[in-house]
């Protein structure tokens, strides 16, 4: 499984996230992927946050893009999904619940993305960028569709491609 992160410059912020996926994550990620956009902070928080990437994933992939651009960070980490599937997060989620790899792969099937129950969305959106388990198969097929011009989430509706690809 993959671990991919959609990070700021909130180096902080990161270390309190891959804290707690380390404690609460049990899944030996064999790609990790983090897109670090030039937001927040300044080139020493940059350079902090991806040495807290490094600390906890030597080997880490780190995309460092000199415009940020949510939606092209998102296309970034999706088209490069190598394993069969992967969790996807940002930089400021706390995992306070243990969650094991058979939890995610159940919950993929038969479905190509599946999202965490949150106040937000209730456990009700079928597609969206926070916390979410998705298949190598949708992330390549999703991030083929994405418009780096308009939100990902709010593509869904007016992108038919996207749409068509939740719907199924």
């Amino acid at each position: 499984m993959d671990l991919l992160i959609v990070s700021g410059r909130r180096p902080d912020l990161l270390e309190n996230t891959l804290t707690s996926i380390k404690d609460n994550i049990e899944v030996d990620f064999s790609n990790v992927l983090i897109n670090i956009d030039p937001w927040a902070g300044d080139e020493k928080d940059h350079q902090m946050t991806k040495d807290v990437v490094l600390k906890y994933y030597p080997i880490a992939v780190i995309n460092e893009p000199r415009e940020p651009n949510f939606c092209q960070a998102v296309k970034f980490l999706w088209s490069n999904v190598k394993s069969n599937s992967a969790f996807h997060t940002e930089d400021d989620w706390i995992w306070n619940q243990k969650f094991t790899e058979d939890y995610f792969v159940n919950g993929l099937k038969q479905v190509g993305m599946f999202r965490f129950v949150t106040k937000e969305n209730h456990g009700y959106d079928r597609y969206g960028t926070s916390p979410c388990v998705i298949t190598k198969e949708f992330a390549h097929a999703a991030s083929k569709t994405l418009n780096i011009t308009k939100d990902p989430e709010k593509q869904v509706g007016s992108n038919v491609e996207l749409s068509t690809l939740v719907e199924t």
